[in-house]
């Protein structure tokens, strides 16, 4: 029951239809490759948020195979890239990974800790949701 759930959420924050507004690909969908430079004063641009958002859903992938070796980098977790569709490619593979993993993960695992992390699985499910919304919204706004 959880694991579907949590696919549904996962799915419908990523595709549509998203409660909130527009989906992931909806918003992504909307950048130019000019505008994939985009940032705000020192912050992160569009770009390197699109792949920060991907290391760490290959981060969750990995932990649900049980690679509890497996961590983000400084230079994996915001990478430098100039091609916008291959960054938003690789999110995309990286989300249809993910939701194959969730697929085959136990439910009754969810409870378990996380292999060197204090949370349990499904606390890591939830907050990758919760982390595409909140990198959502930054790339909404960085896309004014």
């Amino acid at each position: 029951m959880q694991i579907a759930l949590i696919k549904k959420y996962l799915e419908r924050v990523f595709n549509g239809p998203a409660w909130h507004g527009p989906s992931v690909i909806e918003t992504l969908n909307k950048i130019s490759q000019e505008q994939a430079g985009n940032s705000y004063k020192d912050s992160h641009s569009l770009i390197e948020i699109i792949g920060h958002m991907t290391a760490w859903r290959n981060f969750v992938i990995e932990r649900l195979k049980g690679n509890n070796d497996f961590d983000v980098s400084e230079e994996l977790n915001f990478p430098k890239s100039n091609d916008l569709a291959a960054a938003i490619a690789s999110l995309k593979g990286s989300q249809q990974t993910l939701i194959e993993c969730i697929t085959g993960f136990p439910e009754e695992r969810l409870r378990e800790k996380v292999g060197g992390r204090t949370y349990s699985f499904l606390a890591m499910l939830h907050g990758i949701i919760h982390h595409d919304l909140y990198h959502l919204g930054q790339i909404s706004l960085l896309n004014r």
